[in-house]
C-alpha cells in the first residue's frame, strides 16, 4: 500500500511538471518564485532542463514497504530482532551485499522460523497469539563449539513495540526446576554423564500448536531427554504433563 500511494504521487508530481513545460502561457516569476516553492521543486526533479523521472521512481521503489504493527507475521519478528534481512534460503543469499542470514524453515502460518547464517549455530522464533491483543514472541539462541549451549528470550507486545518479558511472569519455573533435579538424578544413573552439575531446561518451540515440549540437557550437551509438557492458555504456560520415563532422543 505504502509503495501503491508513492507510485500515485511520483505520476502526479510528473504530470504536474509536465503540464508546466508543455503549457502554452508564459509564466510570470510572480506565479513561481513568490515562495519559493515551486522553483526548489523543479529544481530537484530536472537535471541539465530534463526531469530524471527515472532516479525518481526508483528511489520510490526502493523505499521499504512498511507492516502495520497489528499485522506482523513471524518472518517479521525474525527480520526485527535479528535487525538485517534474512534471504529465503543459502542458495539466494548474496553475503557480497551482506546478506549473511537465511531460512532454514519458515512457516508463517504456523508461526515459526529457523534461521542461521550469522552464527556458530542458529536461531529460532515462535509467535503465540494472546488473549489480550499481545503477542508472545520466543527466541532462541543457539552457539555450538563445540558443545551448543541455548539461550532464550520472550518479548510481548505488538509489531515493533514489543518488550522483553521475564521467564517468570509465563512458566512455573520452581515446579519445572524440581522437576530437572530430579530427573537429572535419574537419568544420570541410567544413562552417566562426565559433567552432571550441568544441566538446562532446553524448550522445543512448537512448529505446529501452541503446546510446548521441554527437555533436560545434561552434561556438557551430551545428553537430551524430554521431561516434561506444557499448556498454553493464552495467557501463560502451565504443565501439561510431568515425564518420568523419559528416554535419549535426537535433540537439536
Amino acid at each position: 500500500m505504502y509503495k501503491k500511494v508513492l507510485k500515485q504521487a511520483y505520476l502526479f508530481i510528473i504530470g504536474g511538471v509536465m503540464f508546466y513545460s508543455c503549457g502554452n502561457e508564459t509564466v510570470s516569476d510572480n506565479d513561481t518564485d513568490s515562495d519559493g516553492e515551486f522553483t526548489e521543486m523543479s529544481n530537484e526533479l530536472e537535471g541539465d532542463g530534463e526531469i530524471n523521472s527515472q532516479d525518481l521512481m526508483d528511489e520510490l521503489l526502493d523505499e521499504p514497504e512498511v507492516v502495520p504493527n497489528s499485522a506482523w507475521q513471524i518472518d517479521n519478528y525474525a527480520k526485527h530482532l535479528i535487525g538485517e534481512d534474512i534471504a529465503s534460503s543459502s542458495e539466494t543469499a548474496d553475503y557480497t551485499k551482506g546478506e549473511y542470514w537465511y531460512y532454514q524453515t519458515l512457516d508463517v502460518v504456523g508461526g515459526f522460523a529457523s534461521v542461521t547464517g550469522g552464527i556458530e549455530g542458529w536461531k529460532e522464533f515462535v509467535v503465540w497469539r494472546m488473549a489480550d491483543g499481545d503477542d508472545l514472541v520466543g527466541e532462541m539462541t543457539v552457539e555450538c563449539g563445540p558443545a551448543c549451549g541455548y539461550e532464550y528470550t520472550f518479548y510481548k507486545g505488538k509489531g515493533a513495540d514489543i518488550a522483553e518479558y521475564t521467564q517468570d511472569e509465563l512458566f512455573p519455573l520452581d515446579a519445572m526446576n524440581k522437576h530437572m533435579d530430579l530427573m537429572a538424578d535419574i537419568i544420570n544413573e541410567k544413562y552417566p554423564v562426565e559433567y552432571p552439575e550441568d544441566r538446562q531446561l532446553v524448550y522445543r518451540f512448537p512448529q505446529k500448536g501452541t503446546g510446548m515440549q521441554v527437555d533436560l540437557v545434561l552434561g556438557a550437551d551430551e545428553i537430551q531427554v524430554p521431561i516434561l509438557k506444557l499448556a498454553w492458555n493464552k495467557t501463560l504456560f502451565t504443565v501439561a504433563e510431568f515425564l518420568k520415563e523419559g528416554e535419549p532422543e535426537e535433540g537439536y
